[in-house]
């Protein structure tokens, strides 16, 4: 249905904006925000929002083919865009301007050009990447790879490559494919940590997950 607005309080749909608002695609698989923007990240391309009216404003097309996720970050004035199968595009928020990708070419392991997931890092102007040669930390300022963690790693605990990364309480949570746990990294000691069994919870063992998301301190 789009990229909906809620009510926290009572999780009512206040609106939404998809495709026939403007949006590049129906199916909305990553959000990222700034102060005045909410970038909507689809198969397609992202589209942007405004934040105060909640109208849709413009997009950023995707020309390398569906990329099936075009997960968004935004750390300070840079928009980061992962686009599965070319890498990280970066767009200045503040100039309007596109700048150099992050590809294979430049600072991509090979096998992290599947771009599975983006997500700033604790640390001022650090952006973790997450692909199918697993994780790599990435210092913005200076374009140079500060950390390495790949799949092999037995701090990485997921059974394929990282989806909807985020951090909280300097611990980095992921899914996987085909899995009902959740992938835990500390990400300030950069030390192991043990999975969390999500199907128990819900009396469903062997269940996928879909979706993760953060409200306050709880893991949804």
């Amino acid at each position: 249905i789009g990229l909906c607005k809620y009510t926290l309080s009572s999780l009512a749909v206040q609106d939404c904006i998809n495709q026939q608002d403007g949006m590049p695609n129906w199916a909305v698989y990553s959000v990222g925000t700034n102060s005045t923007t909410v970038f909507g990240g689809t198969i397609s391309g992202a589209g942007l929002i405004d934040k105060s009216s909640f109208t849709w404003s413009e997009n950023w097309e995707n020309d390398f083919g569906q990329s099936g996720n075009a997960v968004v970050e935004i750390i300070g004035n840079i928009a980061y865009i992962g686009i599965n199968g070319f890498g990280v595009l970066r767009y200045d928020l503040s100039t309007n301007q596109w700048m150099t990708p992050y590809t294979l070419d430049n600072v991509l392991d090979n096998g992290n050009e599947d771009v599975s997931g983006l997500v700033a890092d604790i640390r001022p102007n650090h952006l973790w990447i997450g692909g199918g040669d697993g994780f790599q930390l990435i210092n913005v300022t200076s374009g140079q790879e500060v950390y390495d963690i790949e799949r092999n790693s037995n701090l990485y605990t997921g059974t394929s490559e990282p989806y909807q990364m985020i951090i909280h309480n300097n611990v980095m949570y992921y899914r996987s494919d085909n899995s009902d746990s959740i992938g835990r990294i500390d990400v300030a000691n950069f030390s192991q940590m043990t999975l969390l069994d999500a199907g128990p919870e819900v009396n469903e063992n062997g269940g996928v997950i879909y979706g993760l998301g953060l409200v306050g301190d709880i893991l949804i």
